[in-house]
């Protein structure tokens, strides 16, 4: 489905439905730990996102987000802890609440596949706040990266 909704994005000059496609395959390619095709969907995605008429804060977040879930995927935990922190902290400074939360759900999640102690108390404090705001999916996600502790390559990213 997501093949054919991008050509008929791209016939129709929707570059924004286009991204939103790529965005949408490659969290799910690094969910199902598929690294290869979650990095092509984001390498895709990138590209789209550098063109004028698709440019916008929320999709840099996007992409970043489906960056580091890739690179979670791929089992290079460093380069994922270090995307899912840029993007915490650029949705922070435009006030863009659930990405910063989501970010921050990658993030713990990377941590606890690296075998990083700092990813539960992350996670722990992330299920809180989520809660707090209203934000129940992620609270939900949060706990339950807890409760299984254990490292998942596709998981979450």
């Amino acid at each position: 489905a997501l093949p054919e909704l991008r050509a008929r994005a791209r016939e129709q000059g929707r570059g924004d439905a286009e991204l939103r496609a790529w965005l949408l395959e490659g969290r799910g390619m690094a969910r199902l730990g598929r690294a290869e095709e979650a990095e092509r969907a984001t390498l895709h995605a990138r590209t789209l996102l550098s063109t004028e008429r698709t440019r916008n804060r929320v999709y840099s977040l996007h992409l970043a987000l489906t960056e580091g879930a890739a690179q979670k995927a791929a089992g290079r935990y460093p380069e994922a802890m270090r995307v899912f922190e840029e993007a915490a902290r650029d949705a922070r400074e435009s006030g863009i609440v659930l990405l910063e939360l989501e970010a921050r759900l990658g993030l713990g999640s990377a941590e606890l596949a690296a075998g990083s102690a700092s990813g539960r108390d992350r996670l722990e404090t992330l299920a809180n706040e989520a809660e707090f705001r209203g934000a129940h999916r992620i609270a939900r996600e949060a706990r339950a990266l807890i409760r299984e502790d254990r490292p998942s390559p596709g998981v979450n990213g």
